[in-house]
């Protein structure tokens, strides 16, 4: 369970640091079960926000 105020963004940058290997946002929508709130995506990060 991810758990934050406001928003939170995944950079595939960051990801792929600390991976050591190339890696594509899609493969975080094999592990996702459910999402609630607004999601803005491109190639690079996955910011989904929302309100309290």
């Amino acid at each position: 369970k991810l758990d934050c105020e406001g928003k939170i963004t995944v950079n595939r940058a960051s990801v792929e640091e600390r991976l050591g290997r190339p890696w594509n946002l899609q493969e975080l929508h094999l592990v996702l079960i459910s999402m609630a709130g607004n999601l803005d995506e491109d190639d690079d990060y996955f910011t989904l926000s929302w309100r309290h």
